[in-house]
């Protein structure tokens, strides 16, 4: 069983958070704001195998779309079925 944390003494503060200003410009231009790399990069056969594997999988969808809207227009044009009297 882990130990609970240490209680706060009162002369304890937390650490305020710091400014921009205080940050040393010398780590801030350690982080790149540009991905480089190949998972930027498209491959010449990439553009040539992405298409008809995207528009494969678009046609495929639009055919589900449209065989569910149809379902849905058929069950909403059906009638509620009349009791009896």
């Amino acid at each position: 069983m882990p130990l609970p944390p240490p209680e706060l003494e009162p002369g304890d503060t937390p650490a305020l958070p710091r400014e921009p200003a205080e940050v040393d410009p010398a780590l801030r231009l350690a982080v790149l704001d540009e991905l480089l790399g190949a998972d930027a990069m498209d491959l010449p056969a990439d553009e040539l195998l992405t298409s008809p594997a995207t528009e494969a999988d678009l046609a495929l969808a639009a055919l589900t779309r449209a065989e569910a809207s149809a379902a849905d227009l058929l069950v909403a044009a059906t009638p509620p079925p009349v009791p009896e009297a």
